[in-house]
C-alpha cells in the first residue's frame, strides 16, 4: 500500500454540513413563500425571499463542491492502493484542473504515473507537491526512487535470461484483448476483412521461400548493389514524418533518413556500437537484386491479388521490405491504405487501436510534418497535455514467421520489434468513392476521412496557429448541444 504525506490516506470526513438549511425541501418552501408574496404584490418581500433562496443555493453549491472533492480524493486513494494507476491519474487530473496546488492529488498522481513508467510526469507532480509540503518524507522517498532508475532514451531492455529478446515496458493505454488468429481461408477471417477489422491469417504460405531463407546474414551476403533507405535514431523509438509544414510548425526531425548498402546496415544494426538505432524500409522494385526478385516472384501473388479483388480494394500501391533492429519501436500512427503484412523472421508485436479511439489519440494536424502520427508517448504519456490517452483501448497482435496481419485503413498501430525482425507488406489503395456512393450513417473510417478532408481544405486558407481557434469557435457557435 502506498504511503501518502500528512496521513492523506485517511478518509476526509472532518467537514460538517448544515443539511437541514441546505435541503431541497427547504428551498422549495422558500420558493413557495416568495411566490405568495409575489401574488400579493409584495414585491420587496418576494425579492428578499428569492434572494435568500439563491444565497442558500450558492452555499449548497460550495458545500457540494467540497464534498465532491473529498469523494474524488478518497476514490483516488482507493484506486491507487488497488493498483488501478490509470484511474488514479484520471481522477487526480480532474481535481488538479480545479485546484492545481492540491498536494494530495499531486502526490497520488505522481505515484500512479511512476508506476506507469511515466517518470517525467511523475517527477513534475512530485516536485510540485514538495513545494507545498517541503521535507515530506513520503514525497522525498518517491522522488529518490525515480532518480535511482537512471532513466535513458532507450525504451525497455534485454530479457534477463534471453539476450536475443528485448522486453518493453507496459503501455499506458488499456489492452483489452488480442487480434483474432484464424486460417487464411476461414470464412470468419474473410468476414473480418470485409468489415475492415484486423485479423491474423495463418497457413497462407504467401512468402514461404522468404520465411525459410531470408535473414540479416542472407541478405547481407547477397552483396546487393542497391542502396536501401534506412532510418537512424538516437533512441530506439522511430516516428516517421513527411516533407511538409516545416515553415508553419517548430518541428525537430526525430530521425535521420540515409541511403546505405544492406551489408552496411547489417554491420551497424548487428555489431555496430555507435549508440544509435537502425530501421530499414525499402520498396521491392527490380533494382533490389536479381536473386531477391526471383524469390519475390515465388510469392503467392494470385492469392494476394484475388483477396484484394474480392474485397473491392483498389490497385496495389507498393510492396515494402521492413528490417528492424532488435528493440526498435515505431510510434503510433495510421495509414490510409489496406495493409497485408507478411511476417518473415523474429517476433513483432502490433498494438492496434480502432478508429473510434481517435478522441484519445491526439494526432498531429493534417499540414504538420507528423501528419497521421500520434503525439503521445505510448509508454510515458504526458497526462496533463494528453489526459484521455490512458483511456484508449487497444488490442495486441504478436506475429510469428508465416503470419499475415490484415491491418485496415485508419487503424492506429504502435509496433515493437522484440527480436531482429523481417517482414514484407502489401499496401492496397482504398476504393475511390464519391458523395453519391456514401450510405448514411457513415462508418468510423469514413468519418475520419471526412474530418481529414475538412482539415485539409481549411488548413490551406487559415494559418496553422489559428486553426485550433477556428474549429473551436465553429463548434461552440453553431453546434453546441442545447
Amino acid at each position: 500500500m502506498a504511503t501518502a504525506p500528512k496521513n492523506s490516506q485517511e478518509l476526509e470526513i472532518e467537514i460538517e454540513f448544515d443539511i437541514e438549511n441546505l435541503s431541497l425541501k427547504k428551498l422549495k418552501e422558500i420558493k413557495n413563500v416568495g411566490n405568495s408574496f409575489y401574488k400579493e404584490s409584495s414585491f420587496e418581500n418576494a425579492s428578499q425571499t428569492y434572494s435568500k433562496g439563491l444565497n442558500l443555493i450558492e452555499d449548497l453549491e460550495r458545500e457540494l463542491k467540497a464534498i465532491k472533492f473529498l469523494f474524488l480524493l478518497n476514490l483516488a486513494a482507493t484506486s491507487l492502493n488497488a493498483n488501478d494507476y490509470p484511474k488514479t491519474v484520471i481522477i487526480c487530473t480532474k481535481i488538479l484542473e480545479v485546484e492545481p496546488k492540491n498536494c494530495k492529488a499531486l502526490w497520488r498522481r505522481g505515484v500512479a504515473n511512476s508506476r506507469l513508467n511515466n517518470f517525467k510526469q511523475a517527477k513534475t507532480d512530485l516536485i510540485a507537491a514538495l513545494a507545498i509540503e517541503p521535507n515530506d518524507p513520503s514525497i522525498l522517498k518517491e522522488l529518490s526512487e525515480i532518480e535511482s532508475k537512471n532513466i535513458s532514451n532507450v525504451i525497455g531492455g534485454p530479457h534477463p535470461t534471453n539476450p536475443d529478446l528485448h522486453v518493453f515496458p507496459p503501455l499506458a493505454c488499456q489492452i483489452i484483448g488480442e487480434v483474432p488468429r484464424l486460417p487464411y481461408d476461414d470464412p470468419r477471417a474473410l468476414a473480418l476483412i470485409a468489415d475492415e477489422k484486423p485479423v491474423i491469417l495463418t497457413g497462407s504460405d504467401v512468402a514461404r521461400i522468404a520465411c525459410e531463407k531470408w535473414s540479416f546474414e542472407y541478405l547481407a551476403e547477397m552483396n546487393i548493389a542497391k542502396e536501401f533507405e534506412v532510418y537512424i535514431s538516437l533512441a530506439n523509438k522511430f516516428m516517421y514524418h513527411e516533407d511538409k509544414g516545416f515553415n508553419s510548425y517548430h518541428f525537430k526531425q526525430p530521425s535521420e533518413k540515409v541511403k546505405m548498402k544492406f551489408h552496411e546496415f547489417f554491420h551497424k544494426a548487428r555489431v555496430g556500437n555507435d549508440g544509435r538505432f537502425y530501421y530499414l524500409q525499402e520498396s521491392l522494385h527490380t533494382d533490389v537484386g536479381k536473386n531477391v526478385i526471383e524469390e519475390v516472384k515465388t510469392f503467392k501473388w494470385d492469392w494476394v491479388l484475388s483477396l484484394a479483388k474480392s474485397m473491392t480494394w483498389s490497385k496495389l500501391k507498393s510492396t515494402v521490405l521492413w528490417v528492424g533492429q532488435k528493440g526498435v519501436v515505431t510510434q503510433g500512427h495510421f495509414d490510409e491504405a489496406h495493409n497485408l503484412f507478411a511476417h518473415l523472421k523474429g517476433i513483432k508485436r502490433f498494438n492496434l487501436l480502432c478508429p473510434d479511439q481517435f478522441p484519445c489519440m491526439y494526432p498531429y494536424p493534417y499540414h504538420h510534418p507528423g501528419d497521421r502520427q500520434c503525439q503521445v508517448d505510448f509508454y510515458q504519456p504526458d497526462t496533463i497535455k494528453f489526459p484521455k490517452f490512458i483511456e484508449a483501448k487497444s488490442v495486441t497482435a504478436e506475429l510469428r514467421p508465416g503470419d499475415v496481419l490484415y491491418l485496415p485503413p485508419y487503424w492506429w498501430h504502435h509496433v515493437e520489434s522484440c527480436t531482429e525482425t523481417l517482414g514484407i507488406n502489401f499496401w492496397f489503395e482504398m476504393k475511390p468513392s464519391s458523395a453519391a456512393d456514401l450510405v448514411l450513417p457513415l462508418s468510423i473510417q469514413q468519418m475520419v476521412a471526412v474530418r481529414r478532408n475538412v482539415e485539409k481544405f481549411v488548413g490551406t486558407l487559415v494559418p496553422s496557429p489559428q486553426l485550433g481557434n477556428f474549429f473551436e469557435e465553429l463548434a461552440r457557435s453553431r453546434y453546441t448541444p442545447e
